[in-house]
């Protein structure tokens, strides 16, 4: 009986182990979500249906309090701050001062107004989204690494 009792507990024991590792290495789906800071963003998606021009990449990297990235044509930078309860505030941004095709300047404007306008943010997967004040999403990023 006591032998019986034994091998059931090591049993148990190593069925414990082997969901702890589990987790400990990744979460129960096994994949890990990026993390806001230290991950590269790409832009996906606009909140209405503006269509940036094809050739125009934007891009977001987020460190401790500063934002940097690629919106357009210029490079730009500002400072943020975030809330583990999803709270999220940019700017005031500034960039460099180069020209370009007016409708990449109009992209980036219009891409600039909105990441100074999002007041929260979630970070689902692969995907990052800020939302306005009224909680739509207004920015859509696809994490590039």
């Amino acid at each position: 009986m006591k032998r019986r009792r034994a091998v059931v507990l090591a049993a148990c024991a190593a069925t414990v182990g082997a969901v702890v590792a589990v987790l400990a290495v990744g979460g129960c789906g096994g994949t890990q979500q990026p993390a806001l800071e230290g991950t590269s963003w790409k832009l996906s998606a606009w909140a209405e249906s503006f269509s940036w021009p094809a050739d125009v990449t934007i891009t977001a990297a987020f460190d401790a309090s500063k934002v940097t990235g690629n919106s357009g044509v210029n490079s730009y930078f500002g400072e943020y701050k975030r809330d583990d309860d999803g709270a999220f505030s940019a700017g005031p941004i500034g960039s460099t001062m180069m020209a370009g095709p007016e409708a990449a300047m109009k992209a980036e404007q219009a891409y600039v107004q909105r990441l100074e306008a999002a007041e929260s943010y979630a970070v689902n997967g692969s995907t990052l989204v800020l939302r306005d004040a009224g909680g739509k999403d207004s920015l859509t990023f696809t994490a590039t690494d």
